[in-house]
């Protein structure tokens, strides 16, 4: 109703024109790249009616309703077969009484420009059919993107026409999986008996060992914990997956590549191989969460989530939020259901088989950075529930308490007499302790002996620095955590923030409630205290210029 008006009042010159409208959305650059602005129109359009006489309007950041008559005209050039069109405008735009130019967003499309006028018009008819069913010339563009960047949308995505053959499947959508054929036809060189179990501690010195004794780690982590064996998962099928998934990590990147995702599996495997949190788990449980730590940062571009949002991405306009999160699952669940037969030769039932997927994509999803706080405070609510219990009955009653709740679902018990209160019963306390378990294995790397902390502490600042530096030649918004990070002070202070805002808080809970893991906290602390403000330029954790 309000739009009518101010139609009716810029048709007759009266009043301010609809693109002064306190109701418009601001538009940065267009119509076609807002995309509240594009969604505004939809809503107006769909709410409108197919079979109604007008049609919705961008000018500039406006929304106007349109004539019958002027309707009619622009059919004939934009028609999309639903007696609606999306339209823009021929004639420049007009200046508010405000003295502000909102035309210069939109430069208008002058009568001698047939072909830009008729590709903008054809670009705003395709999006009225929607993003789900057909994609824009911009979006085509986007896709080609993401091609040229190794992400391909195969069969489902025809690039020539810019128009799915079918419904797209957006759950591996851009996950394109690099097969290594060569590496998987000499698989009788990979032999993890030359791994030492015992050398699979916190103290490993993970960077003087060789890729492919990384490989045979793997392998020898997968075996020790006799899971699958008993699923029918071969050690052929196991080092399909590993190399697999080692040849889809990028080795440009400074830290997100295989080391770290190595890294990560191997804190996660000493994890649930503590008695006590193996005692919550089921073996299904426990193959999720070393499958998932592996591929966790599967494809990982380099930069976080925030960048490809602000950057538009092609990613993001492939995936909902977590963006990285979701492309990791995809290609994740692409390696182990297309490019594998870890699961469709083993012994799993197909119900099995989609519990296990379940349980990795809440493991990977429980690496959003964005999750940290939430997952923190929901671990520590059950970690105090049973010791303010036990409290409550004292005494005798409180060991006779513990241990009943040990026997029965292998909760721990500290020396202190803190226990915890979940239980393996429960599939929704295994399913935390499984986010916890993956979250904390990403997070670990400070955790690890003092040399093997550092090269991942300045890779990770590295990194960082690169995308801070993209993000100025592109000259969007600047992450302001990862400012000045080529100076000491700048990375000794976001190192300490780190640690003491990110990474004590989690490990302390998990400390608390399984003593035995509290080597990794201790470290941490000492790492911090490490750091010396008068003398941070013979910090050993920073990055030598």
């Amino acid at each position: 109703k309000h739009n009518r008006k101010a139609a009716s009042k810029e048709k007759r010159g009266e009043g301010k024109t609809a693109t002064n409208h306190p109701s418009t959305l601001p538009c940065s650059t267009s119509p076609f790249s807002c995309r509240n602005t594009r969604q505004l129109v939809h809503l107006v359009r769909d709410n409108m009616g197919c079979g109604s006489s007008a049609a919705v309007c961008c000018r500039g950041s406006s929304i106007v309703e349109r004539d019958a008559s002027t309707l009619e005209k622009e059919n004939r050039k934009a028609p999309n077969g639903n007696g609606a069109s999306l339209s823009c405008p021929s004639s420049p735009e007009t200046v508010p009484k405000d003295g502000r130019n909102r035309s210069q967003s939109v430069p208008a499309v002058r009568d001698g420009d047939e072909d830009r006028k008729d590709r903008l018009q054809r670009n705003m008819s395709t999006r009225s059919i929607g993003r789900k069913n057909m994609f824009s010339e911009k979006r085509t563009k986007s896709i080609l993107l993401i091609r040229n960047e190794g992400h391909v949308l195969q069969p489902e995505f025809n690039v020539e026409e810019g128009v799915p053959e079918g419904p797209l499947d957006l759950s591996t959508a851009g996950a394109q999986i690099k097969i290594p054929t060569e590496e998987i036809a000499q698989l009788t060189r990979y032999d993890p008996s030359h791994v030492d179990l015992s050398e699979l501690t916190w103290d490993l010195d993970l960077f003087s060992k060789s890729s492919d004794w990384t490989v045979e780690a793997a392998l020898a982590m997968y075996q020790a914990t006799n899971v699958p064996q008993k699923f029918g998962i071969t050690d052929t099928m196991l080092l399909t997956f590993i190399l697999t998934v080692r040849n889809n990590y990028r080795t440009t990147l400074a830290f997100h590549n295989w080391w770290h995702a190595f890294s990560v599996m191997h804190a996660a495997w000493m994890m649930v191989m503590d008695e006590n949190v193996r005692g919550l788990m089921t073996d299904l449980d426990v193959l999720g969460v070393v499958l998932a730590a592996l591929c966790h940062d599967l494809d990982h571009p380099g930069v976080n989530n925030d960048f490809l949002a602000k950057t538009n991405h092609p990613l993001s306009l492939l995936y909902a939020k977590p963006i990285l999160e979701n492309h990791h699952w995809a290609c994740t669940r692409k390696v182990l259901t297309e490019c594998t037969d870890l699961l469709s030769g083993s012994k799993l039932g197909e119900r099995e088989q989609q519990e296990l997927l379940d349980i990795i994509h809440m493991a990977i999803m429980a690496t959003d950075m964005a999750c940290h706080k939430a997952l923190c405070e929901k671990f520590q609510a059950k970690a105090i529930q049973q010791e303010e219990a036990a409290q409550a009955l004292g005494g005798g009653q409180q060991m006779e308490a513990i241990q009943s709740t040990e026997s029965s679902y292998g909760s721990t018990c500290s020396s202190q007499g803190r226990t915890n209160s979940l239980m393996k019963e429960s599939r929704d306390d295994r399913m935390l302790l499984v986010e916890v378990v993956v979250h904390a294995a990403d997070l670990s790397a400070q955790g690890m002996i003092k040399r093997v902390a550092y090269v991942f502490g300045r890779n990770v600042l590295t990194e960082f620095h690169l995308q801070y530096l993209k993000e100025h030649d592109i000259g969007c918004q600047l992450s302001a955590f990862m400012k000045d990070l080529h100076l000491p002070l700048g990375q000794a202070k976001a190192q300490i923030s780190f640690i003491d805002f990110v990474l004590i808080p989690l490990f302390s809970i998990l400390r608390d409630c399984f003593p035995s893991l509290g080597e990794p906290a201790r470290r941490m602390e000492e790492r911090m205290a490490e750091i010396d403000f008068d003398q941070v330029k013979s910090w050993p954790g920073r990055v030598e210029a």
